[in-house]
């Protein structure tokens, strides 16, 4: 399958993406260095991050984007169908990107 390239913007973006989940993945790390260096407040730390996902997809994986955009547009026709605003705006902005992401992805 071909990958279109990315525009600056989209690119930025993904950029940014990319640098929630090295933040998500170094606060992993931290969290398992400090339970195995006794630290008592580590292993409740360690349980809550690994309870919950990183929070933004691979911006570089094709499945995590489509399963993230396929959820942004379902946020976003939640928010179109009570209010309209900025949250609703930015909703579809974000449901957009993904999109974009998903079809430039490499992997």
């Amino acid at each position: 399958m071909l990958t279109m390239s990315r525009n600056p913007e989209v690119e930025s973006a993904a950029e940014h993406l990319r640098q929630i989940r090295r933040l998500y993945a170094q606060r992993l790390r931290e969290a398992r260095h400090a339970v195995q260096t006794g630290n008592p407040n580590a292993r409740d730390r360690l349980k809550r991050l690994s309870a919950s996902p990183c929070p933004v997809p691979n911006p570089d994986r094709r499945e995590d984007c489509a399963r993230a955009a396929d959820r942004a547009l379902e946020r976003y026709n939640d928010l179109k169908a009570t209010a309209y605003g900025a949250a609703t705006d930015a909703a579809a902005k974000y449901a957009e990107l993904l999109t974009i992401l998903q079809i430039t992805a490499r992997y």
